[in-house]
């Protein structure tokens, strides 16, 4: 279902980008692979990559990771999203799980 959802969700900005930046995007080039992240527990996080446009109408693949943190409040739940051109072992990485890890589940008062 998440793979499915990420294809339809950027099958759609692709499409979004190619109209306000002049260029015919082929949605079946834009696809997306995610499997369950070993080490973590079934169904909390998950690694892959997606590829989409760009800007200019070129192909570029973005390496993925998705987390599910538990959250105690019945019906809230969150999903965090980390997306970056780069390999998950640079530098980059390490600044964005900082920043999703400083998520903590919880209603806004």
């Amino acid at each position: 279902m998440l793979q499915g959802t990420l294809i339809e969700y950027f099958r759609g900005l692709s499409q979004e980008r190619g109209t306000n930046h002049h260029f015919t995007p082929r949605l079946e080039n834009v696809t997306a692979r995610v499997s369950a992240a070993a080490g973590a527990p079934a169904g909390t996080a998950f690694r892959g990559e997606t590829v989409i446009y760009n800007l200019q109408g070129e192909l570029i693949t973005l390496q993925v990771e998705v987390e599910l943190p538990r959250c105690s409040d019945a019906g809230h739940e969150a999903i965090l999203f980390r997306l970056a051109t780069q390999p998950p072992t640079t530098l980059i990485w390490k600044d964005l799980r900082a920043v999703t890890g400083t998520f903590r589940c919880r209603r806004a008062a």
